[in-house]
């Protein structure tokens, strides 16, 4: 039904922000909620920080020969980054056609020396982080409750606007940090 879709869209709109940017809480007792580790957080041995200086080429470089040096994976590497970062990456590797009818560019794939990674805007990232990630490992992690990934039960009250409550247990599994890299500005 109408109320359920729009609420599960509601609710992978949340984990996709929780994933990246949410606060990472141990439940101490059953009035602590659980809050999952995040992938950007999770990442603090392998970051490679640009001390405020516009984006460029070399932050790039020094994060791919950082994974390389470390001997981290390069299969499906995917530089995950907000609209204004987006703009900054594709602008860095353009190559504009010659013509005099066409104009533009729209860069989604990034060749380097060691490997070529795909750009993937997220509207939930920081203004000031790319994230380089391995997308290959990501995995969303659900825990089941009663035997079942997501429960979808009636509401035992009257009145409700949602006549159905939904509620799932979920997770995110980055991999070892060694496959995940960023760079902030």
């Amino acid at each position: 039904n109408f109320q359920v879709f729009a609420a599960m869209k509601k609710i992978a709109s949340d984990m996709n922000y929780s994933f990246l940017r949410g606060t990472y809480q141990a439940a101490a007792s059953a009035a602590t909620a659980a809050k999952t580790r995040v992938i950007i957080t999770g990442v603090t041995t392998n970051a490679v920080a640009a001390g405020g200086a516009a984006l460029g080429t070399t932050h790039v470089d020094a994060v791919i020969k950082a994974m390389v040096d470390s001997g981290a994976p390069r299969n499906n590497i995917v530089a995950v980054c907000n609209s204004f970062q987006a703009q900054k990456l594709g602008a860095l590797y353009e190559h504009v056609p010659m013509s005099r009818t066409e104009g533009g560019s729209a860069i989604t794939r990034i060749m380097t020396q060691f490997c070529t990674f795909d750009l993937l805007y997220d509207p939930c990232m920081p203004t000031g982080t790319i994230l380089f990630a391995e997308y290959s490992v990501i995995r969303i992690v659900v825990c089941p409750v009663t035997g079942k990934y997501i429960l979808v039960e009636l509401k035992p009250t009257d009145g409700a606007s949602i006549a159905k409550q939904i509620y799932l247990q979920t997770g995110i599994d980055y991999g070892p940090e060694y496959r995940d890299w960023e760079t902030d500005r």
